[in-house]
């Protein structure tokens, strides 16, 4: 209760009654773990733990920070190093603390004036090698971040260039070098102009180092903070470096490496939302690689490249005069590439249904009608890449742009879905039946159906199909979802579907078929304890008997509803007439699967089981002319891959080894007899 509620207090209370308390604690906790009382030492331990969780609570805007902050810091400093396991609420208190007095300067530099030892401190916990047993380190970062946000340049410097040093030292381990480079980007937000440009002039070269990847990507990080930096200082180098950005990003495309794909095109996005309108130049000499990256197998790789696709848009857009001009020519420089590769032209396709979902409103009627005739003209081409694409781009187009303007392109694009081989309609049969839905959608079933090739009507229909039994589902959802509703052979009112009527050739109508046990007038409820007694011992009105031979129970007037079912599908009567005949061959109507108690007439032959096999001359089962081996055949399904299956068959397999096993023996006792 105190921890959730404990907010706007004082922390001198903590520091002057509850940190004396701990630290009692603490002692007696060793002091019975000692003397050999291990649980009175972990009682005392978990309320020692419990008193530390309330720090948080108490660094929530505490009302005396300034007078009470430099009491608590130099116990929290000692805390930090020798307590791991209270490191994470150490953390998080500071973190509180720096966020609570973000709204008063004296706060802040009250508890910057510390960050000459906590910094340090902090820093080397961050750097010491992990082991199996140590705290997470995510609070350690997150807490210097938030320290750094409030610590004096003058404290920064001395840390900054002490981490410049550590970089290419070749003596640190791979975890301490990876720690100097994550606490320089946590450091790069808070810099100053002058550590700003010692920090470039060291990154630069390694943009250009394809040998040591590790390190050129962490220069690109280092570069995405300084562009995106919020500080006047970083407004100021970026602005005096941009035309320097541009020229270092675009030279370094050559030596970049795949790893450094996505803190690349970050650099490029951030760059990209700086420039100015004579910058916009730089533009053409990046495009081609961003299209390249919209397919990558990274998804954020892909996430960043589609990014810089519409920030390009809109950055066009604001700069421009002319917003309409802009839109058309970013258009006419992106469909150049589908001139290129296969791998080009794919992406350039997809980057255009980018560009055409964000901007459709601002390209004229023209140029639609240009880029709609060359996609369906790649729908010739024999490349699935392009295919795929090309789909990607014609759902979009049907979604986004005017009914007029597509209109014109539905009769080609149907017909040459009807020319593509077999193969390819099977690789692309659920894409192909998506657009079939959108198409559906915007222009009515009477106008799809008369385009579509007669191989696809059949797609139509189903689709059709499908959606109006969604439909009735959610208007009954107790109709079950195979029934077809009276309305498929009525038409609509844009374009009939009488065709429906020949769908219904196969499958009948069929209803739901329920059965209910009646007492009398009224259904009779299982769940009541007077119903019970009547089951075992009979009614007057619905006798029960108990057969003897198989256990099962014989309600006698219902006994035989299972044999020849149907179904009266007469318009006289609204409900169905369920008709069965007079015996029932598993001896009680109800669903799944049940062994016949019926005996045999004589004459007629018993059904296949073991015992056929079986051999009178000798013990096993011996093979039958004509039919299957003598083995038990089991049918396999997907579930019996899972985890949770596996065991399933181990008794079978069991016994089938026992009795290969004993067959074996036989068999050589056989032999021994006939030498």
């Amino acid at each position: 209760i105190l921890k959730d509620n404990i907010e706007k207090s004082s922390l001198s209370y903590f520091t002057t009654h509850i940190l004396p308390i701990t630290a009692t604690l603490k002692v007696k906790s060793e002091t019975l773990l000692r003397e050999g009382n291990a649980l009175d030492s972990k009682i005392c331990s978990n309320l020692e733990f419990q008193l530390w969780n309330l720090l948080p609570s108490f660094c929530k805007s505490p009302v005396d920070l300034e007078e009470s902050f430099k009491k608590i810091a130099k116990p929290i400093g000692l805390l930090l190093s020798q307590r791991p396991e209270l490191r994470t609420l150490l953390c998080s208190a500071l973190i509180s603390l720096i966020a609570s007095s973000k709204t008063e300067e004296a706060h802040q530099n009250e508890i910057g004036r510390f960050g000459k030892n906590f910094l340090p401190i902090l820093f080397n916990l961050f750097m010491a090698e992990p082991t199996p047993s140590s705290p997470p380190i995510n609070p350690v970062i997150e807490c210097i971040r938030s320290y750094l946000s409030v610590c004096p340049s003058d404290t920064q410097t001395p840390l900054f260039q002490k981490l410049l040093s550590e970089v290419d030292n070749t003596e640190k381990t791979d975890h301490a070098r990876n720690a100097v480079w994550e606490l320089l980007l946590a450091m790069i937000p808070h810099m100053n102009l002058a550590n700003l440009n010692v920090m470039y002039g060291h990154i630069v070269p390694l943009l250009s180092d394809p040998l040591h990847q590790t390190k050129q990507k962490r220069a690109y990080q280092i570069l995405h903070t300084i562009i995106e930096g919020s500080t006047p200082d970083h407004g100021k180098f970026v602005t005096a470096h941009l035309d320097d950005f541009q020229k270092h990003l675009a030279d370094s495309l050559a030596f970049s490496s795949p790893a450094c794909k996505k803190p690349r095109l970050k650099c490029l996005l951030a760059l990209i939302k700086s420039l100015d309108l004579e910058g916009l130049a730089f533009i053409p000499r990046i495009l081609p690689e961003i299209i390249l990256c919209v397919k990558e197998q990274n998804e954020k790789t892909r996430d960043a490249a589609y990014k810089c696709v519409v920030t390009i848009g809109y950055v066009l857009v604001e700069k421009s005069q002319d917003r309409a001009l802009a839109v058309r020519q970013y258009f006419e420089m992106v469909i150049v590439g589908i001139t290129g590769s296969t791998t080009l032209a794919s992406c350039t396709i997809l980057c255009l249904t980018k560009i055409l979902y964000e901007f459709n409103s601002f390209l004229p009627a023209e140029v639609l009608d240009h880029v709609m005739e060359v996609v369906v003209a790649l729908m010739e081409s024999k490349q699935k890449e392009i295919l795929k694409a090309v789909i990607s781009f014609i759902k979009t187009a049907v979604g986004v742009l005017n009914f007029q303007l597509v209109e014109p392109f539905v009769k080609p694009i149907l017909e040459k879905l009807g020319q593509w081989d077999k193969p390819t309609k099977h690789h692309f049969r659920a894409k192909i039946k998506a657009l079939f839905e959108r198409l559906l959608r915007r222009f009515g079933y009477g106008m799809v159906y008369k385009l579509t090739p007669m191989e696809y009507k059949k797609v139509v229909n189903n689709i059709v199909k499908e959606e109006r039994r969604a439909k009735r589902r959610k208007a009954d959802p107790q109709e079950d979802a195979g029934e077809l509703g009276d309305s498929d052979g009525e038409h609509d009112e844009d374009g009939g579907m009488g065709e429906f009527k020949e769908l219904k050739g196969r499958k009948s109508q069929r209803k739901k078929l329920t059965s209910q046990l009646v007492e009398g007038d009224n259904p009779l409820d299982f769940l009541e304890s007077s119903v019970i007694p009547r089951i075992y011992q009979g009614t007057k009105k619905e006798p029960c008997t108990l057969p003897e031979k198989d256990g099962k129970f014989v309600i006698e007037d219902l006994a035989g509803l299972v044999k020849d079912t149907t179904i009266n599908d007469s318009d006289d009567s609204e409900d169905e007439i369920v008709k069965v005949a007079d015996s029932n061959p598993f001896g009680r109507p109800s669903k799944g699967i049940h062994r016949n108690t019926k005996k045999f007439p004589t004459g007629k032959k018993k059904s296949e089981d073991g015992s056929t096999y079986k051999s009178k001359k000798s013990k096993g089962d011996m093979k039958k002319q004509g039919k299957p081996d003598p083995y038990a055949y089991i049918s396999l399904n997907k579930q019996g891959g899972k985890k949770k299956a596996k065991g399933q068959f181990d008794n079978f397999i069991k016994a089938g080894k026992m009795g290969a096993k004993k067959g074996a023996k036989l068999k050589a006792l056989q032999k021994k007899r006939n030498k």
